[in-house]
């Protein structure tokens, strides 16, 4: 639709009408086209004007070319100016005049033509014929006066005169124009009268003794226009018959049987008014609605047959076939057939909105049926179809409070009109909310539409708005993530998209939605959903047709759901043929993708497609490792990627795959080869592989140390580990710990690991100073929050149930700590204050219950402080470092501060318990009673477990070397 229609100007610019505007205006143009001109330039620019559709973009190029045209004219205009000059100046002349007057106003006088016309289109035809019409009289005195002169001399008698005389013939056409449109926009009657007699006057004139035989179709039609104007339909129709005869142009026939049909409406009209007896007034008037009728008809089917613009000849034919049983029924002397024409008029509207749900072209055509109705204080006691043309008209002025209730209005009724706007009431209130930005509840208005009126003809648009409503709906919570309830109506808007239409999906990409939304909702829902909507999900994507361009994308999706639906058990023979066949869809997938990459389908790129195709290899390689006979052809399969599939994001995922695997069987270091590997090509995705590695690094070297060949066989592992944590560490130096602080650790620990504690202490120390400001800012907050408790319980009075609710969130304190009530002091009591805060003595406990609040809730602040955990592994870490270095001051002092935080019993306890003890033995050895305090703590650990955590051989050899340098 052209940008005049979506303004609401359904006259579209081609045909005859342009013709009229436009060929006057150029026939010296045109005339000139052979040959060099000085104003070709100009003419140039007021003929791209003529053909430019865009009014503003027209508007602003006209002003251009006219300005260009008076200065060109100013330069060409010299007392020695030849004829031929002249001639040139007069044809500028005539271009001004008709750009300002016919070409600048064109799309006013296109609406007033077509009934489509405002009181401002009047002004503005008026006003832009008046300015044209002084510019042309002017013309036409100059052009008069060189014709004297040029009479005079022989040489121009045979050479310029002939063209003079041509060019004053264009003039006197565009002057009855000029004074054809005056009228059209006078309010006083007589002045009125006046211009549409002058128009009639020079028109006849011109087809009279006029020499351009090629222009009597467009004057006769313009004199039938300014007759029917001026009351003188007898003669208008003779006139447009004449201009509509089987030669003529078809654009100018249609628009000559156009006007006919309206001058037998007018004439019918008044004939209507005019004193007669009721019989012969009725029978003229009946005899002039049933011309008018015929004419309509033949407008109708001679437009739907030769139109090129079908929306614009639809609704011209339309707003003309309104008009005629409007007026019809207005004067009407018979009841009956008064409601027939409203009848016939209304259906008209009807079925013109039902055959066009473009909703712009509703507006348009709604606006044009509201413009006699604007303004009118009883706006609200108009017909349905009226309410609905105030409401959904282009350039309505109604607020969105009044246009919904004028909505509401039309659903509340019951007449026959009413209930049959009620899905276009439906389908405007719908778009009522998605102007105002509200797409969830446009969505479901839509939804409703389709539902509740299957079998109007909006009802397949509406289930697309629907479904295009909760579309936008669900993207705009793309960062929080749509809720449930808004996915599963977006779902059900689409189903009944492909319901509802008889052709809904022909290149598949509403069944590619469906089955997105469909995986989506299955991360949103309970674990016993997940598996029906899956198949939902694999269904919609099998439904794609395979000659869709998205048909690739939605086998993809297909395959990747199809692993969740395979049989459960890996080892029974269901599953392994399941996944057997899985895999050989994935391998001829792969296939496909790799050829259709090479011409990839409109939409889709090149990259995507192999993403695919190695994402569909990766597939089929993870279902046969879990087919222990074919193991290593899937290995083999994820090794070969890189080269069949080069680029593809889904090789960090193949390689993640192998790299866990190795994992798996306990291939260390093959893992920390593959992960350092990974590191170099995804360094953005490589941070979780490798903590995962390390962690069994560690687990690794914790195993060693216990059992005392750390050094001796964990070399390569301590190096692997300070490779990786390195690897993490390095893109991270230098940013704020709140960034940093768990992999500066790992990285510190790494460094120890190998025997680099002097380059670890610096980085721990810098790891303990942030944990320790952490444990004093969360114990700062325990302290803040413990001063506003107890200023609540002071506030509260004697209110039972304000101080009931605190105690029972004391209580629930003492249960994150893992404290039973009577297992603390405070805690003993507040429980029986709380229990006994009822009853007669309610006043009395309430006291007793604050007063033990306010003493226990200090005692639960320090509880809270000292469980704010330290860090055990950094901990450990500093006891470690400051021992390698030698500083055993300090690294006692670091074990017996871990020690004193961990639980007994754990395997970690007793290893850290060992470390102590060694060091305590390395640091302290010339001390004799430090030596024998050693023995001792040996033994009373062994009181608490005989095996001493499985490390008894160990601490047994420390105690013998203590004992001996203890002396004895």
């Amino acid at each position: 639709m052209n940008d005049c229609m979506a303004k609401g100007c359904f006259p579209s610019a081609g045909g005859w009408t342009a013709a009229v505007l436009v060929a006057f205006a150029y026939s010296a143009v045109l005339a000139q086209e052979t040959a060099p001109s000085p104003s070709q330039q100009v003419r140039q620019q007021i003929a791209q004007a003529a053909a430019t559709e865009e009014p503003n973009a027209m508007s602003s190029m006209l002003d251009a070319a006219v300005a260009a045209a008076e200065g060109l004219a100013r330069e060409l205009d010299r007392p020695d100016t030849p004829a031929e000059g002249r001639l040139e100046i007069f044809r500028i002349n005539l271009l001004q005049a008709e750009a300002i007057g016919f070409l600048r106003p064109r799309s006013s006088q296109m609406r007033l033509r077509y009934l489509q016309g405002t009181e401002q289109d009047r002004k503005t035809v008026g006003a832009s014929a008046e300015k044209a019409g002084r510019l042309l009289e002017d013309l036409t005195a100059r052009i008069d006066a060189a014709l004297v002169q040029w009479r005079r001399d022989y040489k121009l008698l045979a050479t310029a005169v002939p063209e003079l005389e041509d060019l004053r013939e264009a003039v006197a056409g565009k002057l009855a124009w000029a004074a054809y449109y005056r009228a059209l926009g006078c309010q006083q009657e007589a002045e009125r009268l006046g211009w549409l007699r002058q128009a009639v006057e020079r028109a006849g004139l011109l087809i009279r003794e006029g020499r351009d035989t090629s222009a009597r179709g467009g004057l006769l039609f313009l004199r039938g226009e300014a007759q029917r104007h001026g009351g003188q339909f007898d003669a208008a129709t003779e006139d447009l018959l004449a201009a509509a005869e089987p030669n003529a142009p078809i654009d100018m026939r249609a628009d000559a049987v156009f006007e006919l049909a309206c001058n037998l409406v007018e004439q019918g009209r008044s004939l209507a008014a005019e004193p007669a007896t009721p019989a012969e007034a009725a029978t003229q008037v009946d005899k002039k609605f049933h011309q008018a009728t015929k004419a309509v008809e033949a407008y109708e089917k001679l437009t739907a047959a030769t139109a090129a613009d079908a929306t614009s000849a639809d609704a011209k034919a339309t707003l003309l076939r309104k008009y005629l049983h409007d007026t019809a029924a207005a004067c009407r002397r018979d009841p009956a057939a008064a409601s027939a024409d409203r009848n016939a008029s209304n259906e008209a509207a009807i079925a013109f909105l039902a055959r066009h749900a473009d909703i712009r072209v509703q507006r348009a055509f709604l606006a044009v049926v509201a413009r006699d109705a604007r303004g009118r204080a009883d706006q609200r006691n108009s017909d349905s179809l009226t309410l609905l043309a105030l409401v959904g008209g282009e350039g309505s002025d109604a607020n969105a409070q009044d246009r919904r209730a004028m909505l509401e209005a039309i659903l509340v009724r019951s007449d026959d009109l009413s209930v049959r706007l009620r899905p276009l009431a439906n389908w405007h209130l719908a778009f009522l909310a998605a102007d105002s930005g509200d797409d969830q509840a446009a969505g479901e208005a839509f939804s409703q539409l389709a539902t509740r009126y299957p079998a109007d003809a909006l009802a397949p648009q509406a289930a697309v708005q629907a479904a295009a409503c909760y579309r936008r709906a669900v993207a705009a919570c793309q960062s929080s993530g749509a809720a449930p309830d808004l996915r599963r109506r977006f779902i059900a808007a689409i189903e009944l998209l492909l319901d509802r239409r008889a052709n809904p999906d022909p290149a598949g990409a509403w069944r590619l939605e469906l089955g997105w939304q469909y995986e989506k909702l299955t991360a949103q829902v309970a674990e016993g959903e997940k598996a029906a909507l899956t198949v939902k999900a694999i269904a919609a994507y099998q439904a794609v047709p395979s000659q869709s361009p998205r048909y690739l994308q939605a086998r993809w999706r297909r395959l990747e759901l199809s692993r969740g639906q395979l049989p459960p058990g890996k080892d029974s023979a269901a599953w392994r043929l399941a996944a057997m066949t899985l895999v050989n869809e994935c391998r001829a997938y792969a296939s496909d993708a790799a050829v259709a990459a090479k011409a990839p389908p409109e939409g889709l790129s090149a990259a995507e497609i192999l993403n695919w195709g190695a994402g569909a290899e990766i597939l089929a390689a993870e279902l046969l490792y879990d087919l222990p006979p074919r193991r290593q052809e899937a290995m083999a399969i994820l090794r070969d990627l890189p080269a069949r599939w080069p680029g593809a994001p889904a090789l960090a995922e193949a390689a993640e795959f192998q790299i866990r695997k190795l994992l798996e069987q306990g291939l260390i270091d093959q893992a920390a080869l593959g992960v350092e590997t990974f590191a170099r090509s995804y360094p953005d995705q490589a941070a979780r592989l490798i903590q995962m590695v390390v962690a069994q690094l560690r687990r690794r070297m914790d195993v060693l140390r216990a059992d005392g060949q750390a050094k001796d066989r964990s070399g390569d592992l301590r190096g692997d580990f300070l490779r990786l944590a390195g690897t993490l560490y390095q893109p991270l130096a230098g940013r704020p710990m709140a960034q940093r602080g768990e992999v500066t650790q790992m990285y510190a620990e790494a460094l120890l690991e190998n025997s680099r504690a002097g380059e670890a202490l610096p980085l721990l120390l810098e790891c303990e100073k942030y944990a320790q400001a952490a444990r004093l800012a969360g114990r700062g907050a325990i302290d803040r929050q413990c001063q506003t408790d107890l200023a609540a319980v002071k506030a509260a009075g004697g209110d039972v149930a304000k101080l009931r609710a605190m105690a029972r969130s004391y209580l629930a304190g003492l249960a994150e700590l893992g404290i039973r009530p009577e297992d603390s002091r405070y805690g003993q009591t507040i429980r029986i204050a709380l229990e006994a805060a009822s009853g007669d003595k309610a006043a009395v406990d309430a006291a007793a219950l604050a007063r033990a609040l306010e003493e226990g809730l200090p005692a639960l602040a320090e509880m809270r402080k000292t469980a704010v955990s330290v860090d055990a592994a950094n901990l450990a870490s500093l006891a470690r470092a400051y021992r390698a270095l030698g500083r055993y001051d300090e690294a006692v002092e670091r074990y017996h501060a871990l020690l004193e935080g961990m639980g007994g019993g754990s395997p970690a306890y007793w290893t850290m318990e060992l470390e102590y003890c060694q060091c305590l033995l390395e640091g302290f050895s010339s001390d004799g009673p430090a030596m024998k305090a050693l023995t001792v703590r040996i033994r009373q650990l062994a009181m608490e477990d005989a095996s001493l955590g499985g490390l008894k051989d160990r601490f047994d050899a420390v105690a013998k070397r203590a004992g001996e340098l203890a002396g004895g």
